[in-house]
């Protein structure tokens, strides 16, 4: 009785294989040629044909969009709350007025060595403030390219612990950032 079931998976196993193996085989097929990579086109550098197998350059055919660039300045809206636990929605916080937001420039310099090349952060605050009854402060005329730490200091006294994001390029005017302090 066991060889008989063993033979039988067996027997079904390689039925399977061959059903999938004849699925996959698109000799005979009638399907019709899609458009793809292929070795003909023309999208790399000088007509090498297809990027994916040769490199280049992305499709220059007009049918991406370019990427994206960055805003010369923008104005950054920080909102400061706590959670709210009996909320269903994450979202949802209760505002921390009083809480001192800064806004940390972060440039990078890299020094290359023998072997092991060193990067060199350098941090300077170049705005703080303290949130409002809503729990929100702005910072405006912020460079589009930089990149920004922000920190976000609960009032003094609280038993509540900071917070840290980072901001590496803006897209748009104005970008809303909403920073949560959760207890110590």
């Amino acid at each position: 009785m066991k060889r008989v079931v063993t033979s039988r998976c067996a027997l079904l196993m390689s039925a399977a294989a061959l059903v999938v193996i004849a699925a996959c085989s698109d000799s005979g097929s009638t399907q019709p040629n899609l458009p793809g990579p292929n070795a003909t086109t023309t999208n790399g550098p000088r007509g090498s044909g297809d990027t994916a197998t040769k490199g280049g350059p992305r499709d220059t055919s007009g049918s991406r969009t370019p990427a994206p660039t960055p805003v010369s300045k923008y104005t950054l809206t920080v909102h400061v709350g706590t959670p709210q636990p009996s909320a269903t929605d994450t979202l949802s916080n209760t505002p921390l007025p009083g809480a001192t937001v800064s806004v940390i420039q972060q440039t990078y310099t890299y020094t290359p060595g023998n072997g092991a090349d060193t990067v060199h952060i350098t941090s300077t605050v170049i705005a703080s403030g303290s949130s409002d009854a809503s729990g929100n402060v702005s910072f405006s005329d912020l460079k589009g390219t930089a990149s920004y730490l922000i920190r976000a200091e609960p009032p003094k006294g609280s038993t509540l612990g900071p917070a840290t994001t980072y901001v590496n390029q803006a897209f748009f005017d104005t970008v809303k950032l909403t920073m949560i302090l959760h207890g110590l």
